[in-house]
């Protein structure tokens, strides 16, 4: 019998090193969880914040004179600069052409020009990966190995589908990013709407929270919870999963239900406002449609997204008083 892909991942025992370096700030605790997701299927070990530059760097481009943060990851599973980027970029929605990642040993030039792998740091006692048979080597190449990774993933998710298909759902509702966030500000998690089924654990005081999202609109037929209640949650743990995102929560009362501890609502047409946002430097103002429960929360909200899509600073601009949308 062939030996498994985790089996050869711990036979090899290799580490290799690379670097994330951004002209956006990747320092971001929120920033740094999505990259963080997006170097899981490479066996992520260790991901720490690394050097900031606030003098810039020329391998950036026209983004030269920009500050670059940088991150340091540890791997198990080797990736060539490119594809780490492809991924990095996709899950954190930062441009390439803003973001550059390479292998411990290589500069940010070296890893624009050439894309090279050569320089990856293994864990043997000479500080190079040991030779590989060639058919094992095939086994732990490039896109296979990847390939393999998600295979065994899938086969990880119809296990625990199949373990779970008798659990019941004990509750379910539909809240914004906002929500989540002052749920557990831990979580990154995109603008929109999302679904959290609730299923009670192995004790009746432990549930796992499955989020799924986001969405643009708020899923029907589900209550809407503005804010999840933290009262009478002992504890909150985030498990690893690449499809969704999967909460531990321990209770401290076993009929806990959210539904039942925050006020629910319907999102409806008097949740949308109209708010003027000035840039308080140059004297433009921007008009951004918002949902909210609240006038504060929509000014709040209108300012992110307008620092977020203009590139400034929050500091600089100031929310009128909202007008609902006609």
């Amino acid at each position: 019998m062939g030996k498994t892909f985790r089996q050869l991942i711990a036979e090899s025992d290799q580490e290799f090193t690379i670097y994330v370096a951004s002209v956006e700030n990747v320092h971001h605790p929120e920033i740094m969880d999505l990259v963080r997701l997006a170097l899981m299927p490479y066996d992520l070990r260790e991901i720490k914040k690394g050097t900031y530059k606030a003098g810039g760097d020329e391998a950036f481009g026209v983004y030269a004179q920009y500050p670059v943060y940088s991150l340091m990851a540890k791997l198990g599973l080797d990736v060539a600069n490119d594809s780490a980027e492809q991924m990095v970029a996709a899950m954190t929605r930062i441009d390439q052409d803003k973001l550059i990642v390479h292998h411990q040993g290589e500069s940010l030039a070296k890893a624009e020009e050439d894309n090279s792998d050569s320089e990856a740091e293994g864990t043997g006692s000479s500080g190079e990966g040991e030779e590989t048979p060639s058919q094992e080597a095939q086994s732990l190449a490039g896109q296979k190995r990847i390939d393999d990774f998600m295979k065994e993933l899938e086969s990880a998710r119809k296990d625990r589908d199949a373990s779970t298909s008798e659990s019941d759902v004990y509750e379910s509702f539909a809240v914004s990013h906002l929500g989540l966030r002052g749920f557990e500000p831990a979580i990154a998690v995109p603008k929109g709407f999302y679904l959290v089924e609730r299923e009670i654990g192995t004790e009746p005081t432990e549930s796992l929270l499955y989020v799924s999202g986001p969405f643009s609109e708020a899923p029907e037929n589900y209550p809407f919870l503005g804010n999840i209640d933290r009262q009478g949650i002992d504890q909150i743990g985030i498990l690893p999963n690449m499809e969704r995102i999967t909460l531990s929560v321990r209770t401290t009362d076993p009929t806990h239900r959210f539904v039942r501890a925050a006020r629910a609502r319907s999102i409806s047409e008097d949740m949308h406002r109209e708010v003027k946002v000035t840039d308080t430097d140059t004297g433009k103002t921007h008009t951004v449609v918002v949902r909210a429960g609240t006038d504060a929360e929509a000014r709040d909200e209108a300012v992110n997204i307008v620092s977020r899509r203009e590139k400034i600073g929050t500091d600089r601009l100031v929310a009128a008083a909202p007008d609902r949308e006609k």
